[in-house]
């Protein structure tokens, strides 16, 4: 996978600012930084409706995302992968397409949605569309919000366009892929939290090792953040369906989250990854996050020399190459890369940054607490 995304004067990114996207991405800083912004552009930009419509309007999108304030007419966005280019400046919008994509674009814009030609059901236009996601990577965006996707009753997300529920597009998005994984999936182990789920058609149920059952919109906070997640990646990553290819863009992968358990939803979404042709990128806030991720960076890298003993520690199906992998800290405006072109690991002092200071501060205190009993 080769993409990347070109900003400047728009939002916190004052400068030029270029993402280069891997397998594996990973975006840390504090709040306010940018991380959701670049997420969110690379979702409208992304999607495969707009890509293929010659009517919708980005700076629309930009209203939809609710990013519309900042956008200004020195406003730089570009994005580039294989088969298709984005451009917007000076306020305006154009794409350009490979000739493959192109031809296929053209195709489904002339055909009317009555014409069918397969036994399956499936409209001329519905296949013409099909063909289009595997020419282009789909953006799936987990909103921080995805807490809020189980109390809604089954299919009312594809109502909440209107002006009398308010909704953003990205949660309402997330809402339907969450509904028609909850039938994708049905039923999982996730032996890694300690539970089963299953969605009856009507309810999710969340089972514990002792076979007790609640519901999940009356369980832990963090089953409630971290399973309409799973189930959208798990549904959206079955492998090689016809394939298409996604890119799972994943806001605060540790809301509610023990360490561990962050540690553990890495490795498992690691898995995934490697068995399939997808991509991931982590919007976090979470040192954890980075550790998780160094750890299989660096059990790849001493798994080509010791296989056995390291697959002893960390199973190989989550090892990382860490040439698949990239990091970003944003701040100030800019993103500045975080790997160690020695090591080919993320920064240690990026991720013990926080630590250090508040060590610092505890041995500030331990020092006047010693003065003081003088």
């Amino acid at each position: 996978m080769k993409e990347t995304l070109t900003i400047k004067n728009f939002g916190p990114f004052r400068e030029e600012t270029t993402f280069n996207f891997k397998r594996v991405n990973v975006l840390i800083g504090e709040q306010g930084t940018g991380k959701s912004t670049v997420a969110k552009l690379l979702a409208i930009i992304n999607d495969v409706s707009y890509i293929v419509s010659e009517s919708r309007n980005f700076r629309n999108e930009l209203v939809n995302e609710g990013l519309e304030k900042l956008v200004s007419e020195n406003s730089i966005i570009e994005f580039h992968s294989e088969n298709y280019q984005f451009h917007f400046v000076k306020l305006k919008a154009t794409k350009e397409f490979s000739p493959k994509l192109k031809k296929q674009i053209d195709l489904f814009n002339l055909t009317s949605e009555e014409e069918y030609i397969s036994e399956n059901g499936y409209s001329k236009k519905a296949l013409l569309f099909i063909d289009i996601l595997k020419l282009v990577t789909q953006k799936t965006y987990y909103p921080a919000e995805r807490i809020l996707v189980h109390l809604v009753n089954n299919n009312s997300f594809s109502f909440m366009g209107s002006k009398e529920l308010v909704i953003n597009q990205s949660l309402r998005k997330f809402g339907t892929a969450y509904q028609y994984s909850r039938f994708g999936v049905q039923k999982y182990n996730f032996d890694f939290l300690g539970i089963s789920y299953e969605f009856s058609g009507e309810e999710d149920f969340v089972t514990f090792e002792n076979d007790f059952t609640i519901e999940l919109k009356k369980s832990a906070s963090g089953f409630q953040s971290v399973l309409p997640l799973l189930l959208v990646l798990l549904n959206k990553s079955k492998e090689n369906v016809d394939k298409q290819f996604c890119f799972h863009l994943i806001e605060e992968p540790e809301l509610n989250l023990f360490p561990k358990t962050q540690y553990e939803l890495v490795k498992f979404i690691s898995e995934v990854i490697n068995r399939t042709s997808n991509s991931v990128m982590y919007c976090t806030h979470s040192p954890y996050i980075l550790t998780a991720l160094n750890n299989l960076m660096y059990a790849y890298q001493v798994g080509q020399k010791n296989k056995t003993a390291t697959k002893k520690i960390i199973d190989e199906k989550y090892w990382l190459n860490p040439d698949d992998v990239s990091a970003y800290y944003l701040s100030n405006g800019k993103a500045e890369s975080i790997i160690d072109k020695e090591t080919g690991l993320i920064e240690a002092n990026r991720i013990d940054g926080v630590s250090d200071i508040m060590n610092k501060e505890f041995n500030d205190l331990f020092e006047i607490e010693r003065i003081s009993e003088k």
